[in-house]
């Protein structure tokens, strides 16, 4: 069993070509998969004439547009072929291109990218169509609040750094470049002596030498000219700034400048944010929620690159912002001056050691990590070093952290708020790798799954009932959200707060879930403190307290969850297509459910639910771990033996659909969004497969479906499909993000992408294709522990096969395209599709 420390200790492989090329390769054992990324040492921050032109964003989008030797088909294609998939994004200081596969298709991948990133031909059609794609991305940031508030914080801390420019550029500025400035940027910044590529995986570092060489070696070094980047100087005085618009809750940002990366202090602004914002028992959580109830949620984090800032963020009712930036001022310095509990540093240490381990669980993040640590940081054993910091910090040097950098004289305030604000009134509102699963079934009814999993050192348990929007009663929609959240609250033993502070001081995670039939509770630390969560979630299955004062609370942040959603076009726009869809059916309604109903809920109700669902026949416990399974199970059934015996009436989810096939709407945004759906077969449907292929063949970049409309028509840059599952029925919807002139158009292409399917149009290579990407999909989703008990979990509660979750690639490659075909009729007929537009007043 391996310790935190050991896993958080890299021993790759480093080597430089002649040209400058560098290479870090990292072997690890136990996993088919393998992760490849390409590190360019250019990002917004590099743009120099170009700067807020968003110019290394539109290069990025262009690297994949064609090669010299392959079209942008070809390169998705290809890897989709072999169930990789590529990706990319850009940063202030960096772009990254990103290659997930199998370890078979390592060739492929170093090929691809090797050819997108040293022989692009920016194609001029392409570049055109893309350019207006990424103006609807333009319009999607616009859109969405927390987007806009980053965009905010950063216009405002730096006045002359250009971290001050988003990334994706200024759309005024954008609009300008053509073909020739985006190949010059590309000449100057993608330099092969400017580039850093990282593997992970189970492969041979021989192998990879010889392969590197073979792609990467021809390309000629070139002379990198210094971009001059300002420093931002040292800010004076207070700066504030309010924006108004269409927001139902008020969402504002606290932001203070702190130094950049690699920094002494950068560990103890690290664990200073964790201390005042991470976890349900952080400082400002337990003050500002819990106790002044000013805000539904409260976050705080530290941001660090070239220079820093240290971030609190919140969302409150309207009026309540004053109070929140009035205790914030007057209460940080105030704590320095008191001092920090030893037991909140200690939380927040673990907190820290835990965040180190969960961002390197996959391939892709100990990727990742190795990729950022060499660029941003030049120290591949920052994990380490880090570690090690961690370590020496006690309270008196958090506490100093206080004094040193958050001095509300030089903090910088924003904040997005609702129209009425502006005006003056406001109404006020109502406060992988797979292991042998064992199983076993305890007296009362209560079933036991299992997981072995020696190679990782933390343990993840799930307490999963059928539940959820399905067993709600009619005008209680919501409830399950509500007492779900009740549950990791106050037990007949311990407090809140003090459950809060037990989890948060072995930095481990406790939450609660919901879907549409089901409930849960999910509990994961590192394995020696296994029978601390096992015994927490059974003092909380068995005597668990419903407060009044807390029940207000959680209903209020919940109401506020509805009303903070209203502002993301996506939620609203699916929202609307799912009552469409599915009229008076529970399915309907979202996990948060409805605002008068959740308004009208009383403490009574939730009482009521919770005995009824959390009842001995209707509990599955799934756990993974390195433990053994003897001693697994005798921490588990405890939990098992204090759950109330009962037997359980299961709900049909017959679906009767609406008759109403059509509608438009409008919404005061700048995008316009078509959604068309279609019924389909639910988790418990001999077609299930058949509609994970449906959903495949209708999302992704190499879909034929988003290439005619993203990419030959530019129409939408948000393009694809998604899907509702229910038990034995549920729901397939296409979507798109485009202008209000485009909705016919797009709901066209919609019904010509199904047509083509009834019309056996679906190629075995597009066939093919889907068949490989689902298939590693899988298997990166199986990469966590928590993705592990929740399959394993899910299938127990659904009476499902315990081993199909396990049997994944086989139940996939079962499926002819000929049987694709024929079984697919039943569900994508023109006369059972809804289609709705929302079209924008702007």
């Amino acid at each position: 069993m391996c310790s935190f420390e050991e896993f958080l200790t890299y021993r790759p492989y480093c080597f430089t070509l002649s040209n400058g090329f560098k290479v870090i390769f990292l072997p690890v054992d136990h996993t088919g998969l393998v992760a490849i990324q390409a590190w360019v040492k250019t990002g917004s921050i590099h743009e120099d004439e170009y700067l807020g032109a968003g110019i290394s964003h539109f290069v990025e989008h262009m690297v994949f547009k064609g090669t010299e030797r392959r079209t942008y088909a070809d390169i998705f294609s290809e890897a989709q072929a072999l169930g990789a998939s590529l990706n990319a994004y850009t940063s202030f200081d960096r772009t990254v291109y990103t290659y997930d596969g199998s370890s078979e298709s390592v060739e492929l991948g170093l090929d691809i990218l090797s050819d997108m990133l040293l022989h692009p031909t920016f194609p001029e059609e392409e570049m055109l169509k893309e350019k207006k794609v990424i103006l609807r991305e333009i319009d999607m940031c616009n859109d969405d609040p927390d987007d806009r508030l980053n965009q905010v914080v950063f216009e405002n801390a730096f006045r002359k750094h250009p971290y001050r420019f988003p990334i994706i550029g200024i759309k005024s500025i954008f609009e300008q470049l053509a073909r020739e400035d985006l190949m010059e940027y590309w000449h100057k910044r993608y330099l092969i002596n400017n580039m850093t590529l990282v593997i992970v995986g189970n492969l041979s570092f021989e192998w990879i030498q010889e392969r590197v060489n073979h792609y990467f070696s021809a390309c000629l070094p070139r002379s990198l000219q210094p971009i001059l980047i300002p420093r931002e100087p040292f800010q004076m005085a207070e700066r504030v700034e309010r924006f108004y618009g269409d927001y139902q809750l008020v969402r504002g940002a606290l932001a203070f400048k702190i130094p950049g990366l690699g920094h002494k202090d950068g560990a103890k602004l690290q664990v200073l944010s964790n201390v005042l914002g991470c976890g349900d028992s952080s400082l400002l959580h337990q003050k500002l929620r819990e106790e002044l109830r000013y805000v539904y949620s409260i976050d705080v984090s530290t941001w660090m690159a070239d220079q820093g800032l240290f971030w609190i963020q919140y969302v409150c009712d309207g009026e309540k912002r004053v109070c929140v930036e009035e205790f914030l001022s007057k209460n940080l310095q105030c704590m320095a001056e008191a001092g920090i509990e030893a037991k909140h540093v200690q939380k927040a240490l673990n907190q820290a050691i835990i965040s180190e381990i969960d961002s390197q669980k996959t391939v892709s993040g100990r990727a990742h990590h190795l990729g950022w640590a060499d660029t941003c940081l030049g120290d591949l054993q920052y994990a380490r070093h880090y570690l090690e910091q961690l370590k020496q910090l006690d309270a008196k040097s958090v506490i100093a952290i206080v004094r040193k950098y958050l001095k509300p004289a030089i903090c910088t305030k924003v904040s997005l708020e609702p129209k009425a604000l502006e005006k003056g009134f406001l109404k006020k509102s109502a406060v992988t790798r797979t292991h042998p699963v064992e199983s076993t079934t305890l007296p009362n009814g209560v079933r036991l799954v299992m997981q072995y999993n020696p190679s990782f050192p933390k343990t993840h348990v799930q307490v999963l009932s059928l539940g959820g929007a399905l067993y709600e009663p009619v005008h209680q929609r919501g409830i399950s959200h509500l007492v779900a959240s009740l549950l990791m609250k106050d037990t007949q033993k311990h407090t809140a707060r003090e459950i809060a502070e037990t989890i948060d001081a072995i930095g481990g995670q406790f939450n609660s879930f919901t879907g549409t039939n089901h409930i849960g509770l999910a509990f994961e630390a590192l394995s020696q403190n296994t029978a601390m969560g096992c015994h927490l979630l059974r003092e909380i299955l068995s005597m668990p307290r419903f407060k009044e004062e807390t029940f207000e609370i959680e209903k209020a942040s919940q109401r506020a969850s509805i009303q903070e959603m209203m502002d993301d076009v996506f939620y609203v726009g699916f929202k609307r297509m799912r009552h469409q869809f599915f009229g008076q059916h529970p399915y309907a309604i979202g996990q948060y459910g409805i605002d008068e109903d959740v308004k009208t809920l009383r403490l009574e109700h939730c009482w009521h639910y919770f005995r009824k669902i959390f009842v001995s026949s209707n509990c599955v416990i799934s756990a993974v771990s390195p433990l053994p399974a003897d001693k697994l199970i005798k921490l588990l059934e405890p939990i098992g033996d204090e759950i109330s015996e009962s037997c359980f009436e299961k709900v049909s989810d017959d679906i009767f659909f609406t008759s109403e096939r059509f509608c438009e709407c409008q919404l005061n945004k700048e995008q316009s969004m078509v959604f068309q759906a279609y019924p389909m077969a639910g988790v418990c449907s001999k077609d299930y497969y058949v509609a994970d292929y449906l959903e495949e063949l209708f999302n992704g970049l190499s879909s034929q479906f988003v290439i005619e409309v993203r990419e030959k028509l530019g129409l939408a840059y948000t393009v694809g499909a998604t899907r509702l599952t229910g038990l034995n029925r549920g729901m397939l919807c296409l979507f798109a993000s485009t202008q209000a002139s485009h909705l016919k158009t797009v709901e066209a292409e919609m019904f010509k992408a199904t047509q083509r399917v009834l019309d056996y149009q679906i190629s075995s290579k597009e066939f093919d294709l889907c068949r490989a990407h689902l298939k590693v999909s899988q298997k990166t989703r199986l990469q966590t522990i928590a993705k592990k008990a929740f399959y394993a979990g899910i299938n127990a509660l659904f009476d499902l096969p315990q081993d199909a979750w396990l049997n994944y690639d086989k139940a996939i490659d079962d499926i002819s395209l000929e049987e694709f075909f024929e079984r697919s009729k039943a569900y994508l007929q023109p006369d059972l599709s809804h289609t709705l537009l929302v079209s924008s007043e702007m």
